[in-house]
Protein backbone atom coordinates (compact mmCIF):
# COMPACT_ATOMS: atom_id res chain seq x y z
CA UNK A 1 0.00 0.00 0.00
CA UNK A 2 1.79 2.87 -1.30
CA UNK A 3 1.35 6.70 0.86
CA UNK A 4 2.20 9.93 0.07
CA UNK A 5 1.64 12.81 2.20
CA UNK A 6 1.60 16.43 0.80
CA UNK A 7 1.08 19.85 2.09
CA UNK A 8 -0.42 22.79 0.08
CA UNK A 9 -1.46 26.27 0.38
CA UNK A 10 -4.66 27.32 -0.53
CA UNK A 11 -5.19 30.95 -1.70
CA UNK A 12 -6.82 31.67 1.69
CA UNK A 13 -3.60 31.50 3.63
CA UNK A 14 -4.95 28.19 4.99
CA UNK A 15 -3.45 25.10 5.13
CA UNK A 16 -4.02 21.59 3.91
CA UNK A 17 -2.60 18.12 4.22
CA UNK A 18 -3.56 15.71 1.19
CA UNK A 19 -3.26 12.01 1.47
CA UNK A 20 -3.71 9.87 -1.12
CA UNK A 21 -3.39 5.92 -0.69
CA UNK A 22 -4.02 3.75 -3.46
CA UNK A 23 -6.49 6.09 -5.28
CA UNK A 24 -8.15 6.90 -2.04
CA UNK A 25 -7.85 10.79 -1.47
CA UNK A 26 -9.32 11.67 1.84
CA UNK A 27 -8.20 15.39 3.23
CA UNK A 28 -7.35 16.50 6.56
CA UNK A 29 -8.49 20.03 7.00
CA UNK A 30 -7.36 22.40 9.98
CA UNK A 31 -9.51 25.52 10.93
CA UNK A 32 -7.43 27.93 13.32
CA UNK A 33 -9.72 30.74 14.85
CA UNK A 34 -8.72 33.06 17.56
CA UNK A 35 -10.41 35.21 20.38
CA UNK A 36 -8.74 37.65 23.02
CA UNK A 37 -10.50 37.04 26.62
CA UNK A 38 -11.35 40.60 28.70
CA UNK A 39 -9.71 39.69 32.11
CA UNK A 40 -11.93 42.38 33.88
CA UNK A 41 -14.92 41.52 32.29
CA UNK A 42 -14.59 37.88 30.59
CA UNK A 43 -15.85 39.30 27.79
CA UNK A 44 -14.91 36.91 24.68
CA UNK A 45 -13.73 39.04 21.43
CA UNK A 46 -13.74 36.64 18.37
CA UNK A 47 -11.38 37.96 15.84
CA UNK A 48 -13.10 37.84 12.64
CA UNK A 49 -11.09 39.21 10.02
CA UNK A 50 -7.31 38.76 9.24
CA UNK A 51 -6.50 42.47 10.36
CA UNK A 52 -8.85 43.09 13.26
CA UNK A 53 -8.42 46.51 14.96
CA UNK A 54 -9.52 47.66 18.71
CA UNK A 55 -9.92 50.49 20.14
CA UNK A 56 -12.83 52.90 21.64
CA UNK A 57 -13.74 55.04 18.87
CA UNK A 58 -16.52 53.75 15.88
CA UNK A 59 -14.28 53.16 13.33
CA UNK A 60 -12.62 49.89 14.82
CA UNK A 61 -13.56 46.32 14.19
CA UNK A 62 -14.34 45.85 17.71
CA UNK A 63 -15.11 48.73 20.54
CA UNK A 64 -13.66 48.31 24.04
CA UNK A 65 -16.47 50.47 25.79
CA UNK A 66 -15.59 51.29 29.62
CA UNK A 67 -11.96 52.50 29.48
CA UNK A 68 -10.56 55.87 28.93
CA UNK A 69 -7.28 55.18 28.58
CA UNK A 70 -7.60 53.33 25.18
CA UNK A 71 -7.13 55.17 22.35
CA UNK A 72 -9.74 55.19 19.20
CA UNK A 73 -7.41 52.87 17.39
CA UNK A 74 -5.35 51.52 19.63
CA UNK A 75 -4.11 47.80 18.54
CA UNK A 76 -4.49 45.63 15.75
CA UNK A 77 -4.20 42.28 15.16
CA UNK A 78 -2.75 40.75 12.00
CA UNK A 79 -3.74 36.98 11.21
CA UNK A 80 -0.81 35.35 8.27
CA UNK A 81 -1.26 32.14 7.30
CA UNK A 82 -1.38 30.39 10.59
CA UNK A 83 0.53 32.49 12.60
CA UNK A 84 -1.13 36.07 14.56
CA UNK A 85 0.96 39.37 15.14
CA UNK A 86 0.08 42.03 17.05
CA UNK A 87 1.02 45.79 16.41
CA UNK A 88 0.47 49.37 18.28
CA UNK A 89 -1.29 51.89 16.31
CA UNK A 90 0.52 54.63 17.48
CA UNK A 91 -1.72 54.73 21.27
CA UNK A 92 -0.71 56.93 23.91
CA UNK A 93 -1.11 53.95 26.52
CA UNK A 94 0.74 51.83 24.43
CA UNK A 95 -0.32 47.85 24.24
CA UNK A 96 2.06 44.85 25.89
CA UNK A 97 2.48 41.85 25.24
CA UNK A 98 3.73 39.43 27.77
CA UNK A 99 4.78 42.53 30.22
CA UNK A 100 6.91 44.56 26.82
CA UNK A 101 5.78 47.62 25.40
CA UNK A 102 5.41 47.03 21.70
CA UNK A 103 6.74 49.05 19.00
CA UNK A 104 6.52 47.10 15.71
CA UNK A 105 4.17 44.25 14.50
CA UNK A 106 5.17 41.00 17.17
CA UNK A 107 4.13 36.93 17.13
CA UNK A 108 1.38 36.42 19.41
CA UNK A 109 0.66 32.81 20.72
CA UNK A 110 -1.58 31.44 22.43
CA UNK A 111 -1.77 31.76 26.04
CA UNK A 112 -0.05 35.25 25.40
CA UNK A 113 -0.93 38.02 27.94
CA UNK A 114 -2.07 41.10 25.75
CA UNK A 115 -2.33 44.65 28.28
CA UNK A 116 -4.29 47.20 25.69
CA UNK A 117 -3.14 50.88 27.76
CA UNK A 118 -3.80 49.50 31.21
CA UNK A 119 -6.70 46.70 30.52
CA UNK A 120 -5.63 42.69 30.10
CA UNK A 121 -6.69 40.42 27.67
CA UNK A 122 -5.78 36.26 27.19
CA UNK A 123 -4.77 35.75 23.77
CA UNK A 124 -6.29 32.12 22.69
CA UNK A 125 -5.84 30.02 19.31
CA UNK A 126 -8.44 26.93 18.47
CA UNK A 127 -7.52 25.04 15.58
CA UNK A 128 -9.94 22.06 15.08
CA UNK A 129 -9.31 18.93 13.11
CA UNK A 130 -11.05 17.01 11.17
CA UNK A 131 -11.21 14.40 7.89
CA UNK A 132 -13.11 14.88 5.43
CA UNK A 133 -13.30 12.00 3.21
CA UNK A 134 -13.43 12.49 -1.09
Amino acid sequence: MKEVNLTVARKDERWLSLKDVDSHASVDKVKIEAHLLRLRTNEKINITKDRFSLGKGETVDYKIEGNNAISREHVVIIREGREFYVEDLGSLNHTYLRGTEIIEKTPVLNGDTLKIADEEFLFVIVEDKYEKQR
